[in-house]
């Protein structure tokens, strides 16, 4: 099998000053943080290698989830096993239908369709 995955991420973040600079127009006390742009190819030969993929929905129970890495469901409902690999990549989303309800989930973006993307840099 022949894997290749693009990952992309933006994060732009602007902050507007209050009291600490009084010599600046309302316009100008701004501050843009904008070096957290992520992009990048992984394949079987990059640095970090990426040579298996899995996808999947888990439920949580009692508010927590265990992921059993040695027995994932991948593609077609192929058991995919991460023995001996290390992870690059995982996108984490609460969905909207989530059935835990509020008690239960940490709003991680302030809306319904929740994400999180975590690139592990290889080292």
């Amino acid at each position: 099998m022949s894997l290749s995955v693009t990952y992309d991420s933006t994060v732009t973040v602007e902050e507007t000053l209050t009291g600490n600079a009084p010599f600046a127009t309302s316009a100008k006390k701004k501050v843009t943080h904008d070096q957290f742009d992520t992009s990048t190819t992984l394949n079987a030969g990059s640095t970090p290698p990426a040579t298996t993929f899995a996808a999947f929905q888990k439920a949580l129970s009692s508010g927590t989830a265990t992921i059993d890495l040695t027995s994932v469901t991948g593609t077609n409902g192929a058991t995919v096993n991460f023995t001996g690999l290390k992870l690059q990549l995982v996108k984490i989303r609460n969905p909207a239908t989530n059935a835990n309800g509020s008690s239960k989930t940490f709003d991680l973006t302030g809306t319904a369709a929740q994400e999180l993307d975590v690139y592990l840099v290889g080292g």
